[in-house]
């Protein structure tokens, strides 16, 4: 997990569960069959922590770091593929990240503190779906992928839809893909009114497929396409980041409202950074 979520409790709040400690997947499965809805998953258990010490129920815990295909990060084609418990820290100075992936290990080692790099996992972070965290909008902005698995096999969502479908069971990977010609970058400078990643391919001298992912300005991280077209040149992108910038942040639904921002401010200040952010990858030579 990137920042601590706000539940208050104590140790003395802990109530007795049964600890389990699979070493296969499949172990994994077998256990939530044999349990129904009566468990809890564990990774880094920072959230989780503080959810028992709020005084959660749980009666079986699962802890998942002793699984050793969730703490694995590979190439798959393509593709780079991290395990769900694999943590911050590991993932930031993983060869594959920093090889394939060098402005993502960059961000990374900005999220949080050391501990809660050390400590906190990549799917955590991730389904605890929380629109302080850092995760799911810059995977948004990789339009990823989560593979889940069950007793009734593996299957894999598109980070975007994850939030809207119901738990599919263990997730076990995030997937996205790399390539020399794929550039990515995010901005967290204006937390916790909004942050800004954004991800394109660059082919033919033209930027492709340019995604952008939301955090802390809705309920929940926010991914969307930027539309344009077939494609748009660095010059094309510099001479208009602003008005595509503008035109993005407008047809956005409605931001929240709190004490660190209105709505009308944080849907200004995403678009401001993400005309800074076009500007960024348009100088920049893929």
């Amino acid at each position: 997990m990137t920042e601590m979520a706000s539940f208050q409790g104590t140790y003395s709040n802990i109530s007795s569960f049964d600890l389990h400690r699979p070493t296969s997947i499949a172990e994994v499965c077998e256990l939530t069959t044999r349990f129904g809805e009566n468990y809890m998953f564990m990774g880094g258990g920072l959230d989780v922590l503080q959810m028992l010490k709020s005084g959660m129920p749980v009666e079986n815990l699962i802890y998942l770091k002793t699984v050793p295909e969730l703490n694995s990060v590979e190439i798959v084609s393509n593709m780079i593929r991290v395990g769900a418990c694999v943590t911050h820290h590991a993932f930031e100075i993983h060869p594959a990240i920093l090889k394939n992936a060098t402005d993502l290990a960059h961000v990374w080692k900005q999220l949080g503190n050391i501990r809660i790099r050390i400590a906190g996992t990549i799917g955590g972070n991730i389904l605890a779906n929380s629109a302080s965290y850092d995760a799911l909008p810059a995977f948004l902005a990789l339009d990823a992928v989560a593979h889940f698995e069950d007793s009734k096999g593996s299957r894999c969502v598109s980070i975007e839809n994850l939030t809207k479908t119901k738990q599919l069971g263990l997730l076990t990977a995030i997937e996205f893909a790399i390539g020399d010609a794929r550039v990515f970058s995010m901005d967290r400078s204006l937390k916790p009114v909004t942050s800004v990643a954004i991800s394109a391919e660059f082919s033919c001298g033209l930027f492709k497929k340019i995604r952008v992912g939301i955090g802390c300005a809705f309920s929940t991280p926010l991914g969307r396409s930027l539309h344009n077209k077939a494609g748009i040149s660095p010059g094309e992108l510099i001479d208009h980041a602003e008005e595509l910038a503008r035109a993005f942040a407008a047809a956005l639904p409605e931001p929240v409202e709190n004490v660190f921002a209105s709505a009308s401010y944080r849907r200004r200040m995403i678009a401001v950074i993400l005309a800074r952010q076009l500007l960024k990858i348009a100088k920049v030579d893929p």
